[in-house]
């Protein structure tokens, strides 16, 4: 189903994920509540992921790098009534956070705003939105229906969770998610597939596009976010065969995306 780095996870890691998640009393019953989840484990915060959107409940990623208190802070202010971790004896630990303010909203996805005009603020998504969002992409964007994902961006965050992986998922093709960021190891997981589009930063996208050569182009590059330089979108458009943009927020997902660059 997905690769992080090198290794595969398949529909057998993820089906006995989901079969030890029906043994905890708390995730099992987790529809109509509210989860935060710090894991460094990729593959594991995917399957829970999955898992806790088939049953209903909402879930709020924190980026992996989360002190445990801040952790416990972000928890309580966005509404979660339980945080998850890891945990080296009981492989998941789940800590009671208390009741939810929050009772009666659609179960969804929960991201904070950029916080660069003020305090982070928590947006909510319900499922059903995202799905549509999902079903959309691939109906606007079939060019890249049989193309490898390669996700070198936080897959906590909605850009590189929803149209990295969830689109992938829906097209039946294999995301692989990035956590090696040496740009050199970027280029060789873009090199193993025949077809293969980048999602990533317009940092990260310009710092690899000066190890590539004009005539050994990239397959496919999709950036988000901070429009690129005029001398990076020019170096970059020799340097790849499809050029993508796309833009949207954490509040409605992606709102247009620019093909042909």
């Amino acid at each position: 189903m997905i690769h992080v780095d090198d290794q595969a996870y398949d529909r057998a890691y993820f089906e006995s994920c989901h079969a030890r998640f029906d043994t905890d009393p708390v995730l099992s019953q987790c529809g109509g509540r509210r989860l935060a989840v710090c894991l460094q484990d990729t593959a594991l915060w995917i399957a829970l992921c999955l898992y806790v959107k088939e049953k209903g409940g909402t879930v709020f990623p924190l980026p992996i790098d989360t002190p445990l208190d801040g952790a416990r802070r972000r928890a309580e202010r966005s509404g979660c009534e339980v945080l998850i971790v890891a945990s080296e004896a009981e492989w998941l630990e789940l800590i009671e956070i208390g009741e939810t303010t929050h009772a009666g909203i659609p179960a969804g996805l929960i991201q904070t705003s950029s916080g660069t005009t003020g305090e982070p603020k928590f947006i909510e998504r319900s499922w059903a939105s995202i799905d549509t969002e999902i079903e959309s992409y691939v109906k606007h964007f079939p060019e890249a229906d049989g193309w490898t994902p390669i996700v070198a961006c936080p897959v906590t965050h909605s850009y590189g969770l929803i149209c990295g992986v969830l689109v992938a998922l829906r097209r039946g093709v294999q995301p692989v998610i990035i956590r090696n960021m040496n740009p050199k190891f970027i280029l060789r997981k873009l090199r193993e597939a025949d077809e293969s589009i980048l999602y990533s930063s317009p940092a990260m996208i310009s710092t690899l596009a000066m190890f590539v050569k004009e005539d050994a182009p990239l397959w496919a590059v999709m950036t988000s976010g901070t429009v690129l330089p005029k001398t990076t979108f020019e170096n970059l458009a020799k340097k790849t065969h499809h050029l993508y943009q796309q833009y949207g927020c954490s509040e409605a997902g992606c709102l247009s995306l620019g093909t042909g660059l």
